[in-house]
């Protein structure tokens, strides 16, 4: 009976929940002023994008960032791809979200054939909804490059001439999913073929490949997704969060050409800080996966499958749909896909992708508490798990605790996950179409809570790093940490191991503002490790931490060397700007003053950032600097910072630039002049020699006489084409390079200080190299 009433009042609250909702609606705008814009840690719309919104969601779509009454000022580069006409920014219709106060995380959507985009030159406003039905905005244009070294595989697959590109957005009333309409068409007087070259074709492109004459290819079409730095991607099945390993596992089952290798899903879905993003297909003869099902032997297929051959940069290739081999005169091929927006987790998409789908499903709905207290533990995952225990589901508890989801008819198991607590034992459960499966209060166990105080030798409250170290049993000594410490399928996060051979692992890192912490930890034994940069000594003592008790411990940090005349700095740093990170500005400003740092330069990715509010709000001031600049990021000749720069409140990027098309010396010229100062202004080359994103690599700087050559032969036909990849607009025209990069630790492990370091007018004493 219990269970009964307690459905009732859910269906109760829902219905006074709506009484006061409007009427559902769609309409299509142009963005006349800026708080008709989303908002949110990546939003980029601005006045003269197109904004598509109904009484559900809200989605921005960018101009096509070329101005017809004067083309110098184009705002070509905006976003993280070349051209406009893309999906930029989605989130939920929240209250009080006007003006720009939403929560859009999405870096952007748009169209791939293969790796084909669409260069607009018109969109439209097609239906603007007022009529009640569907609004729907119409990129239109011409094939280009996503990168231009890749030019050749779009050119011998496609054909980049002679066709018409078009995507239309559609969103209807009601619906938490926008329709996206892919069209491709043949506008020359001859058959188009697809692929567009017979591999044997290559022998004239001056290619002796041994065997192409057998090599046969396909031409892979969907959509390009960026969903942002703060979304995990995730996949149902044998996959879950471990998208990016299941993609490597699958290139070892790969069946071979004509079908491209890859993972096979039945939909993409994320999880993400309060939205989530999804996308699917609908059935279709054309799906891709189908047609060469036989090459994907071992992966599930279904209808609706869709292949994801890599994701690199943050790019994610859902690739959907298989074009006919050849496109008459005049004739049209397309394909359609829908892009979900949730709630912040994967449940919220898929019930979405269920209802798109005309799935039948039953309800699964209850509440996670607290053993000790029987208080609600808000933003726990319950994991919904098939016979095979691959994962179905991950539903977020809301603050009271409660969690509502639809699964598909079926035996399933559910545990409840979350960082700071002890997962619950798998629970059995079954669905049944229209049947409502609600259960008794999922009791998880009590986190133990660490309280820590960290004092400087002058005895102040000091920014400092805090870590917990645990210990695994030596059983598992030499075993791949993912098999037994952590489940990336079921969404835990990575419990960092050294690979050193032995046991430690990180619990949990904290950066504190004032060295004063209060966690709640999962409980056991473990290493408590405080720091602040190599200028201290590292303090550790051993805790015991059990459930439901509270451990406190006082730790007095010790000055290892003094470093007077010397400014300890760090000059390439991302936070949640940037589209490939997640940290806010006040947990990035707060972890540089606990790393030691004095000055913190803020480089975000095509975003001018200004550390300053988020230090001045910390009270971080007297320990940390910061400098306003930004990473000028092209997806192909480079990153290079630039710093100090003004920041421009009026812009969604903190200032208005141009990368694309460019060649180096208009770059370095747009990062003085984005300067405070132009003559004292900082140019920096990051990471100069990593393929694809470095400077020095993409104009075949030599290692000898440092000076750009033209390639030959395989490498100068994956080489970009441009003209500002010329050999002749190499510029030297930069004050600083970047020497060793955080992530790539292979030089950061070779790399060697002398000692003593070369004289110079450096302050004396000098810090000791290491």
């Amino acid at each position: 009976m219990r269970r009964a009433c307690g459905w009732i009042a859910i269906v109760a609250l829902a219905v006074l929940a709506g009484c006061g909702d409007p009427a559902p609606h769609a309409r299509a705008q142009r963005i006349g002023a800026l708080d008709e814009a989303i908002g949110g840690p990546h939003a980029i719309g601005r006045v003269g994008d197109f904004l598509l919104e109904n009484d559900q969601i809200r989605l921005v779509i960018a101009d096509t960032g070329v101005d017809p009454r004067d083309p110098s000022k184009s705002t070509l580069g905006r976003v993280n791809s070349t051209f406009g006409g893309t999906l930029v920014d989605a989130d939920l219709r929240r209250p009080g979200g006007d003006g720009a106060r939403g929560n859009d995380q999405l870096a952007e959507l748009l169209p791939g054939f293969v790796f084909t985009v669409i260069n607009p030159t018109t969109i439209a406003i097609t239906h603007d909804g007022s009529d009640g039905r569907a609004a729907e905005v119409t990129v239109t244009g011409t094939p280009a490059d996503l990168f231009q070294e890749i030019y050749l595989l779009d050119a011998g697959l496609v054909g980049t001439t002679s066709l018409q590109l078009t995507q239309t957005y559609r969103l209807t009333p009601g619906k938490r999913y926008v329709e996206i309409e892919t069209t491709i068409k043949n506008t020359s007087g001859g058959a188009h073929p697809f692929p567009f070259l017979d591999p044997t074709q290559l022998h004239d492109l001056g290619f002796d490949i041994p065997g192409i004459e057998n090599i046969q290819l396909s031409v892979p079409m969907g959509q390009l997704a960026l969903l942002g730095g703060e979304q995990d991607l995730f996949a149902p099945g044998v996959t879950g969060f471990n998208v990016r390993f299941a993609i490597e596992d699958s290139y070892q089952i790969a069946g071979g050409f004509p079908a491209f290798p890859g993972l096979v899903v039945d939909y993409v879905a994320s999880r993400g800080r309060g939205v989530s993003y999804g996308l699917t297909i609908p059935r279709s003869p054309d799906n891709y996966v189908n047609a060469y099902a036989g090459k994907y032997a071992g992966q599930a297929i279904t209808p609706y499958s869709m292949l994801v051959p890599f994701t690199y940069a943050g790019v994610a290739a859902i690739y959907m749909v298989r074009p006919p081999p050849l496109l008459a005169p005049g004739a049209e091929f397309a394909y359609t896909s829908y892009f979900v927006i949730g709630k912040g987790d994967v449940a919220s998409v898929a019930d979405a992708i269920h209802e798109i789908h005309g799935a039948p499903t039953g309800t699964f709905g209850g509440r996670v508490i607290d053993q000790q207290t029987s208080q609600p533990v808000a933003g726990a995952n319950v994991i919904a798990l098939d016979a095979d225990d691959h994962i179905v589901d991950q539903i977020e508890t809301d603050a009271s605790g409660a969690f509502l989801a639809h699964l598909p008819p079926g035996s399933y198991r559910y545990t409840a996950m979350i960082d700071d607590r002890l997962s619950t034992p798998p629970a059995p459960l079954t669905i049944t179409a229209g049947g409502h499966a609600g259960i008794a209060p999922i009791e998880m166990a009590a986190p133990a809570t660490l309280v820590v105080e960290v004092r400087d030798e002058l005895g102040r409250h000091a920014p400092a790093k805090i870590q917990l170290l645990g210990h695994f049993p030596a059983t598992n000594l030499g075993q791949n940490p993912r098999s037994f410490l952590y489940s990336l399928q079921r969404g835990e996060h990575q419990r960092t191991t050294a690979f050193d051979g032995g046991d430690r692992f990180i619990e949990g890192v904290w950066w504190t503002k004032d060295g004063q912490l209060s966690a709640a930890v999962r409980p056991g034994t473990y290493d408590l490790i405080v720091t602040r940069g190599p200028e201290y000594e590292v303090a550790h003592r051993t805790v015991e931490l059990r459930a439901g008790a509270f451990t406190a411990a006082q730790i007095a940090l010790t000055r290892a060397y003094a470093s007077d005349g010397w400014v300890a700095s760090d000059l390439h740093i991302h936070a949640q700007p940037s589209t490939d990170s997640d940290v806010p500005l006040a947990t990035r400003a707060a972890s540089c003053a606990a790393e030691g740092l004095e000055v913190a330069i803020a480089t975000d990715h095509n975003a001018i950032t200004d550390y300053g509010p988020a230090i001045a709000s910390s009270g971080l001031d007297p320990w940390l600097l910061g400098i306003t600049g930004m990473e000028l990021t092209t997806p192909e000749m480079g990153h290079f910072n630039g710093y100090p720069l003004r920041l421009d409140p009026g812009s969604t990027r903190g200032g208005e630039f141009r990368w694309a098309g460019e060649p180096p010396q208009r770059l370095f010229d747009t990062l003085r002049g984005l300067a405070v100062d132009p003559e004292r202004a900082i140019v920096q080359v990051n990471h100069p020699r990593q393929s694809v994103l470095g400077y020095l690599a993409q104009f075949f700087v030599d290692v000898d006489t440092a000076e750009p050559y033209t390639p030959t032969g395989i490498l100068g036909v994956f080489a970009p084409y441009g003209d500002e990849f010329r050999p002749e607009n190499f510029s030297l025209d930069f004050d600083a390079m970047e020497l060793v990069c955080g992530k790539q630790i292979e030089d950061a492990h070779t790399f060697r200080a002398p000692d003593p370091l070369p004289p110079g007018p450096y302050p004396d004493p000098q810090p000791v190299p290491g």
